[in-house]
């Protein structure tokens, strides 16, 4: 809170030396009644932190993010001479020096470290591979590695090393200097850091499919899928909506305040994708779209964390409709500590925010009022509206039970009300700005707040098409009506080696476009589709083998990037003999016979 009450030189120095340690003793306690109420609500803590969540979201966060990582290197390497090695920006000793921190003073390059004691305080902070050598050859290098272990984290090779690695060479170049990444670049960081702590390669990975393909090919049941602790999905949650708060309160200028804001930053030579828009951004502002954007945007960001609430209810709710809230467990009395607790707590959160208020809010405040009076209002806000709004919706749910669902749960604080007004407001500054990789770096992280069966609807809408019957200048009732696409058919021979080959397809199947026909034993081995035509009227077209294994290429997601490579002669049959020895190994590749009974692969 106190970081916050920095306004100018004057006003910390106030903070400092009249209420530093009456603030400090507040922080404290504020930090132990939370404290208190978790150990005597330990079965919040445990359903908050210790539950055991679906992968797939986390796994396609890990994707996306990867090229993301990747689009950053790859960005940054035309500039590497220029900024990260010593012929360019900073000399070695330079860099060391200014950027080291501890490391700058603790070693010598002659003579290395004068005590092995040194090494522990001199990577805490500040440490760069780059600080010690930072020659051409070395930070190309660099950059060859990061992109060599991104691209293995994306794909999900070794993902807890690769990603351990990846976050370290990334963090190793980004400590060089700080002249030229911004706090996009910060997040970027930061989400790795989280990611490389989760276990997000248990998932849409070459490692979980590895443990798949080693299950079938042995003879063994298909390994389920495994359920991952939350508390790193949870952090990511946390984190998103500490940035998008802790930029909010920071927007202080009174052009956020009349509404200006977007439009002096949409003006900007530095930063307009043409001179031309600055025509199209006047009429925005004049027609008060851009005003309005400003305003509701400082809104949104401040008042972000609560959708973390709105999730909190909505599992509440669910929860406590099936019998399985863990909080129906705890006795009366530990309810009630636990509630006293909270009060106290929110007591000291009033106390602090009235100095905040004296030194903070009022000096960007819009109102007449004194230091004391804005104090005191934001003490009363503080304390008043969250025990205010607790006890309104107690009082709504109860009376009107369907209210408190539609209306707060599932409307005011639902998650596509806030994440959908940033997917716009993202998507704005990627159209009216050149901001780097700022939007892809905070679009991602949404990712992990979907569930795994909203994600699996994803992919199925994928796998569907617009109705036929609806005409195409209706796109928004093509986009809600859809039929399912013509599927490919997997021909499987009644031989166990046959059934165990075809089992290998389903996890790729994301979008659900494979179907499987148990044919006669006398049918030849190998892979057999059956592939629709362009044309519903057409008949499908049989292919085997290589041509097979291509025409997959259509209806299995995770080989969409190899299609532009089927249209070329040379590459479509490389292409196929890697499907095929993907989907469709080798006889020697089966190490146990099968003896159970011959059934189609299941989901």
């Amino acid at each position: 809170m106190i970081a916050f009450a920095k306004p100018s030189a004057g006003a910390s120095t106030a903070i400092a030396a009249a209420h530093l340690d009456a603030s400090t003793a507040l922080l404290t306690a504020l930090l132990l009644l939370v404290g208190l109420f978790f150990v005597a609500r330990r079965d919040l803590w445990g359903r908050l932190w210790w539950t055991r969540c679906d992968p797939r979201p986390l796994g396609m966060f890990r994707i996306v993010f990867g090229l993301v990582v990747l689009w950053t290197l790859l960005d940054l390497l035309p500039y590497a001479r220029f900024l990260f090695s010593d012929e360019g920006l900073w000399l070695t000793k330079l860099a060391r020096k200014r950027y080291g921190a501890a490391f700058s003073h603790l070693w010598d390059p002659a003579v290395g470290f004068e005590h092995l004691t040194d090494l522990v305080p001199s990577l805490l902070y500040g440490f760069s591979l780059l600080h010690v050598r930072s020659d051409p050859f070395f930070v190309f290098l660099i950059f060859g590695l990061a992109i060599v272990s991104a691209a293995l984290m994306t794909l999900g090779v070794r993902t807890r090393l690769t990603t351990v690695t990846t976050w370290l060479l990334v963090d190793t170049i980004y400590r060089h200097n700080l002249v030229f990444y911004s706090g996009a670049d910060t997040a970027m960081r930061v989400f790795l850091f989280l990611g490389m702590l989760s276990r997000w390669g248990e998932a849409y990975s070459l490692d979980s499919w590895r443990r798949y393909r080693r299950a079938i090919t042995a003879g063994e049941e298909p390994p389920r899928g495994r359920l991952i602790p939350g508390w790193s999905t949870h952090a990511m949650m946390l984190q998103l909506a500490v940035i998008y708060c802790t930029t909010g309160l920071l927007k202080t200028g009174a052009s956020w305040r009349d509404g200006t804001a977007l439009y002096y930053a949409t003006s900007l030579e530095h930063f307009f994708r043409a001179p031309e828009q600055i025509i199209v951004v006047t009429w925005l502002q004049r027609l008060w779209i851009l005003p309005i954007s400003s305003r509701v945007t400082l809104v949104w960001e401040m008042l972000f964390p609560l959708v973390l609430v709105g999730c909190a209810l909505r599992v509440f709710e669910a929860e406590r409709a099936r019998g399985v809230w863990v909080g129906d467990k705890t006795s009366r009395v530990t309810r009630w500590l636990s509630y006293a607790l909270l009060v106290l707590a929110l007591a000291c959160g009033a106390a602090l925010a009235w100095f905040v208020g004296y030194y903070y809010v009022q000096k960007v405040a819009w109102w007449r009022f004194g230091r004391r009076t804005t104090g005191t209002l934001c003490s009363v806000i503080v304390f008043v509206v969250p025990l205010a709004a607790s006890l309104l919706y107690g009082w709504v749910r109860r009376a009107r039970p369907e209210i408190a669902s539609r209306w707060i749960v599932r409307g005011a604080l639902s998650r596509w009300l806030w994440l959908g007004w940033g997917v716009l407001f993202h998507l704005g500054i990627e159209l009216l700005l050149n901001v780097g990789i700022f939007v892809q770096v905070m679009l991602a992280p949404y990712l992990v707040w979907l569930s795994a069966d909203e994600l699996a609807r994803a992919w199925a809408w994928l796998g569907t098409r617009a109705d036929p019957s609806l005409p195409r200048h209706r796109w928004l009732a093509r986009l809600r009506h859809r039929a399912p696409r013509p599927r490919f058919r997997v021909r499987v021979p009644a031989r166990p080696l046959d059934v165990r080959r075809a089992a290998l397809l389903r996890p790729w199947d994301l979008c659900g476009r494979l179907e499987f026909e148990l044919v006669g034993p006398d049918e030849p081995s190998g892979l057999s589709v059956d592939v629709p035509a362009w044309r519903d009227t057409s008949p499908p077209a049989r292919c085997h083998g290589v041509a097979a294994a291509r025409a997959l290429c259509w209806a299995l997601p995770a080989f969409w990037v190899l299609l532009p490579l089927t249209w070329i002669p040379l590459a479509r049959r490389l292409v196929g003999a890697l499907l095929l020895r993907v989907v469709a190994p080798a006889d020697a590749d089966f190490v146990a016979a099968l003896e159970d009974p011959v059934s189609l692969p299941s989901a």
